[in-house]
């Protein structure tokens, strides 16, 4: 029986630190990159946070940098452009 629940322990343990390692999230600080928003074609430039655009709350990805040849998510929410710009 301590058999058993050493076994089942350990594999929860483990289970434990694999799920950590697949849910986290981009821990990369990107604000100070320059950051882009995907229109449904192309990348173009977001501007600046607050003057240029707003992240509206959601699920989505608000917007995206360039590392590389790839662009990566940054910011989480709906990409919305201020008015008049």
């Amino acid at each position: 029986m301590k058999k058993l629940k050493l076994i089942l322990t350990t594999s929860a343990i483990i289970v434990a630190v694999v799920a950590a390692f697949a849910l986290r999230e981009n821990s990369r600080d990107c604000s100070g990159i320059k950051q882009y928003y995907y229109d449904g074609a192309h990348y173009k430039p977001a501007g600046q946070l607050g003057t240029d655009y707003l992240c509206i709350a959601s699920h989505d990805t608000c917007t995206w940098f360039q590392d590389a040849n790839y662009y990566l998510p940054c910011q989480i929410g709906t990409y919305k452009a201020m008015p008049g710009k």
